[in-house]
């Protein structure tokens, strides 16, 4: 039977759906790939299916085999459970006494059961139009690949040779690939030849100094347990390649960006919420090297009494922005990343959710503002002792606040007041780490006298 079939070229090879029937009993007996992938099942489990199982009615099928209708409107059931709606152009094979009836397969839009029919059109009409119009490369050599039996004309625009020239000389066909690649696809053709199916890419066309891109499927052909034919087609896929190679060109720009940040930049997987990409300056934030962090879990660069408020910060983010930044809660409080010796640092995330290889992640920007939260905290310090020095009554009143507002808030290690007398400058306040720096060494040099806190006094 399938002798008949390929002899119009190469049957698996071909991208229209066809299945191939018992005209006397109407069952199934083959399918080719495209009818395979079209009902989602492989090429073996659909040559067992029994026609009901497809969701067709045993009866018309043998009506149509019958030839009471050339053209019929199928609906078919698919491995997933949905149907598919196709017009099924009814053929016989010709030779072996018309045993066999082929049925070509185009989807359709839903139609109801009303029958038409498309008078004096033949396999072979349906075979050169299929070969004429598409644009990939048909093609059948012997298993020897000594004997080109079928090519297209599609050849000579893909491969960048005349199809006369491989009709003449078949192994013509290494003179169009990239030398580079030669070695690739005689390997692939040598497992052809053994009986396994192949896909290869490699690189075609001398006259554009073999710039164009091709694909190939091809599978081997069997009689009585041996290959006598080889089938395939060709695909043209230079511009895939070319948006393959600029996706590459730019993951490799970002490799480099991501890891010459200054900033700690991290991934981590939406779903599990593992790091799966860190650089340099994440090492030297988190005080972790590279292998101890990827892998882990994001909450481990955050404060662990605090776990479940990050995760929801975390949550937060995946479900409600593509793009967020965090510096403080809604409490005030600072967002903290913690050192491999649990030292708290004030950081700002910025944050993006991407797909990075096929998954959604967390790209993260971690930004140390220990600086930023100081000078804020020191404005918010001078803040309060304006207000407070509204309020005091008196100068002394006034000095207190200001020595204890430098000293604690402003980085300063003593702070004290002096004003001018008539002996010369007095203190008139000191913050307290001075006072205790002053009673302690009047405590030393006189320690007979005078308690400590004689500083804190205002009449000395």
């Amino acid at each position: 039977m399938a002798s008949q079939v390929e002899q119009y070229g190469a049957f698996d090879a071909s991208p229209q759906p066809i299945l191939v029937f018992e005209t006397e009993t109407g069952a199934l007996v083959d399918a080719n790939a495209a009818a395979a992938d079209l009902l989602d099942y492989s090429a073996e489990e659909l040559a067992s299916q029994s026609v009901a199982t497809l969701g067709l009615d045993p009866e018309r099928v043998r009506a149509a085999l019958d030839g009471r209708a050339e053209t019929d409107r199928w609906s078919l059931d698919g491995a997933d459970g949905n149907v598919r709606h196709v017009t099924a152009t009814i053929r016989q094979s010709g030779g072996d006494g018309d045993a066999h009836t082929l049925a070509f397969l185009r989807p359709s839009a839903a139609v109801g059961d009303e029958e038409f029919a498309t008078a004096g059109y033949s396999t072979q009409q349906a075979l050169t139009e299929l070969t004429t119009h598409t644009d990939d490369v048909l093609w059948l050599y012997t298993a020897n690949w000594q004997e080109l039996l079928f090519v297209n004309d599609a050849y000579e625009e893909v491969f960048g040779q005349p199809a006369d020239q491989l009709r003449n000389d078949p192994m013509a066909l290494l003179e169009a690939i990239h030398p580079d690649d030669h070695d690739a696809v005689l390997a692939a053709m040598e497992r052809l030849s053994a009986g396994e199916s192949a896909q290869i890419e490699f690189r075609v066309g001398p006259t554009e100094n073999f710039e164009r891109w091709v694909w190939v499927e091809a599978q081997p052909i069997f009689e009585d347990g041996e290959v006598v034919r080889i089938g395939g087609y060709t695909r043209d896929v230079t511009d895939r390649k070319r948006r393959e190679n600029l996706l590459e060109e730019t993951r490799e720009r970002l490799s480099v960006l991501h890891e010459s940040a200054p900033d700690a930049v991290i991934a981590a997987d939406v779903e599990s919420g593992e790091l799966v990409q860190v650089n340099g300056a994440a090492e030297a934030l988190f005080g972790r090297n590279r292998d101890d962090l990827l892998g882990s879990s994001f909450t481990t660069l955050h404060p662990a009494e605090e776990t479940e408020r990050y995760v929801a910060l975390f949550e937060r983010h995946v479900e409600n922005a593509a793009q967020s930044t965090f510096s403080q809660f809604d409490d005030g409080s600072w967002v903290s990343a913690v050192t491999g010796d649990g030292e708290r640092v004030p950081v700002e995330i910025n944050a993006r959710t991407i797909e990075l290889d096929g998954r959604p992640t967390v790209y993260a920007i971690f930004r140390d503002v220990s600086e930023r939260k100081r000078t804020q905290e020191q404005f918010e310090a001078l803040t309060e002792m304006a207000r407070e020095l509204v309020e005091v009554e008196t100068r002394a009143e006034a000095f207190d606040v200001a020595t204890r507002t430098v000293e604690a808030h402003l980085g300063y290690q003593f702070a004290a007041v002096w004003t001018p007398t008539d002996d010369g400058l007095t203190v008139s306040s000191m913050g307290d780490r001075a006072t205790e720096l002053v009673d302690g060494f009047l405590d030393l040099s006189h320690p007979r006298e005078a308690p400590s806190g004689r500083c804190s006094r205002p009449e000395q």
